[in-house]
């Protein structure tokens, strides 16, 4: 393994809001892979950090991220708009509003 550590890489919760976050900034939405490259750099992870293999052979930053919007849609804070194009809900930008209130 390269890179970061698994226990390195953000937590789910930093992940989410940073997820949220981007989305609100872009009206028609980002891709799956704009979400990863953005969020990447939003995070300081380098090239060697997302090559990081979890034990199936999965890059774990992909791995991370892809449960993070797939929880992020099932509480109602993100909708899939067409094949692989993600955008933020009403209900997620009130979320992302409290979130910086704290």
């Amino acid at each position: 393994m390269t890179g970061r550590s698994t226990g390195d890489f953000p937590l789910a919760p930093e992940l989410e809001r940073t997820l949220l976050i981007l989305l609100s900034k872009r009206e028609f939405g980002l891709n799956t892979a704009q979400i990863l490259q953005e969020t990447a750099r939003a995070h300081s992870l380098s090239a060697e950090n997302l090559r990081v293999k979890r034990g199936d052979g999965r890059y774990e930053f992909r791995y991370r991220l892809a449960w993070v919007r797939t929880k992020a849609k099932n509480k109602g804070l993100i909708e899939r708009t067409s094949n692989s194009v993600w955008r933020i809900t009403n209900h997620g930008l009130k979320i992302l509003e409290e979130l910086e209130q704290i």
